[in-house]
């Protein structure tokens, strides 16, 4: 566990080991706001990263703190993230760190980010705080594929580009 809020990170990936923020993984309520976790009811989600509507409920977008992590690494004039999760409370919570984890763990494993949202490996810019991500071989502004889709690192799940990298990555002997 690390300390992501100051600098904006859910997890990071330092090179030498995965760090998750502790204060956001032991906040029940983070990145989606107020639910009632114990049920099982299956409630959706729509989230965006247009933090200029803010709607903390469980119906509506992810929490303002969230946006504005999510802000924080936006080109002001890229197109804004629009995208609905659905599952049990338990399952969305679960689900959103298991993803984080398995992103890090993807850089670990020497996988850099995609534009495509689908990815475990999105990332909404190929510029990070002002600087180029370090093996980016093109730039991007905006996710390929966001409007619409479930996200990789939203619902820890891995596209078929994110196990073909990995078996590349394997190959070159990256790990």
């Amino acid at each position: 566990f690390g300390n992501g809020q100051s600098e904006g990170w859910d997890g990071v990936f330092d090179g030498d080991s995965v760090q998750v923020d502790y204060l956001d993984f032991h906040d029940s309520t983070y990145p989606y706001g107020s639910m009632p976790l114990s049920s099982s009811q299956t409630v959706s989600i729509k989230l965006s990263t247009d933090d200029s509507s803010a709607d903390d409920s469980a119906t509506g977008m992810a929490s303002s703190r969230a946006q504005t992590k999510s802000g924080s690494h936006r080109d002001a004039s890229a197109h804004y993230l629009t995208t609905t999760v659905t599952g049990t409370p338990s399952q969305l919570l679960e689900n959103y760190w298991v993803g984080v984890i398995t992103h890090e763990l993807g850089h670990a494993l020497g996988l850099d980010h995609t534009p495509y949202f689908q990815d475990i490996m999105a990332a909404p810019a190929s510029t990070e705080d002002g600087s180029s991500q370090e093996n980016a071989k093109y730039n991007w502004t905006d996710y390929k594929d966001s409007d619409g889709v479930q996200g990789g690192a939203l619902t820890a799940t891995l596209s078929q580009r994110d196990i073909d990298r990995a078996k590349l990555t394997k190959l070159l002997g990256y790990w």
